[in-house]
């Protein structure tokens, strides 16, 4: 399988886990998550004709310098 998606972050916690409940005709239950952190990386693996790797697509940003990485 090819891994296309994949999210790196610094100084990650979790601030807040609390039952959102359930909407009328929902079966599952819901849940809300905050994170707290100071840097976040996208990389986005596009896949080729073949459903290989087409090469990847990095974004980031640091928030505590304010800027993108």
């Amino acid at each position: 399988p090819l891994e296309y998606l994949k999210y790196t972050f610094t100084d990650l916690i979790v601030a807040v886990v609390s039952p959102s409940g359930n909407r009328e005709g929902e079966i599952a239950s819901r849940e809300r998550i905050e994170l707290s952190f100071s840097t976040v990386k996208q990389e986005y693996v596009v896949q080729n004709q073949q459903g290989g790797s087409g090469g990847t697509i990095t974004a980031g940003y640091d928030f505590k310098a304010n800027k993108e990485i």
